[in-house]
């Protein structure tokens, strides 16, 4: 009650029809052109790509030479900040990986002044003690572009004054420390991770704003089998599938 925006990992016109009848901002998610045009003549003009690593930078701009206006695409994410931190502190990708999760902050100020981080160094060398605060001043200035990016597509097409329920942040970029709190600063409103709810087995693993996609495109599929009264038995063999994966990774 009293959202205004509803974000969904498919194209559904119906929903996205509703959802702007009832003065609300509709984010469907799409994986083709075709999605996107459908979205797009029901209503949409904020248009959800999945999944975006896939597609590349390449396929989104091609996408975006072809959308009418005000369709926006934004090109960045969490790997933008890897290769930051890979760049900044001379370490390979694989451990600056490592160090986004492990270490990263999107707020200097939230850091201790004499906290430092162990940082393998390229060409086999040894190993460096960095301070923390050198990995921050690299971390937020690109947190700050992203969500800077977001909220001037907000502002732009004027659903500033929409957002009264605050920012839902997801993804895997989403976890690092202080985000929340750099969102707050930048939208000057409520933000919080989005966690997926209503998920039983695994949860210590699929309860994060990581998996939300994923397990939101779970949940869409069973629904769906259920409203339409298909068997469940391809859906659950799908579901075991991804349990027996995530059993694997983690």
């Amino acid at each position: 009650a009293g959202a205004q925006i509803i974000v969904s990992p498919n194209c559904e016109p119906s929903v996205i029809a509703r959802a702007v009848d009832l003065g609300m901002t509709p984010f469907p998610g799409v994986a083709t052109v075709s999605e996107a045009f459908t979205a797009i003549n029901a209503g949409a003009r904020h248009l959800k790509l999945f999944p975006a690593n896939v597609l590349g930078v390449a396929s989104m701009q091609a996408w975006h030479d072809v959308f009418p206006p005000p369709i926006s695409i934004l090109p960045v994410g969490g790997n933008y900040l890897t290769s930051d931190i890979s760049t900044g502190l001379r370490t390979p990708l694989s451990e600056a990986e490592k160090i986004k999760i492990k270490h990263g902050c999107a707020m200097t100020s939230m850091i201790p002044k004499d906290e430092t981080i162990r940082v393998p160094s390229l060409g086999g060398r040894e190993d460096r003690e960095v301070s923390r605060q050198i990995l921050g001043r690299i971390v937020e200035p690109r947190m700050e572009e992203i969500l800077n990016l977001a909220y001037n597509e907000v502002v732009k097409f004027g659903f500033e004054d929409l957002l009264a329920a605050g920012v839902v942040l997801t993804g895997g970029t989403s976890l690092l420390e202080g985000i929340s709190e750099l969102a707050e600063k930048i939208f000057d409103m409520p933000a919080r991770k989005g966690i997926p709810i209503g998920v039983g087995g695994l949860n210590d693993i699929v309860n994060s704003p990581a998996h939300a996609i994923g397990v939101g495109l779970i949940i869409y599929g069973r629904n769906q089998n259920i409203l339409r009264g298909t068997s469940t038995g391809m859906l659950g063999s799908i579901t075991r599938t991804v349990k027996k994966m995530f059993s694997e990774f983690f």
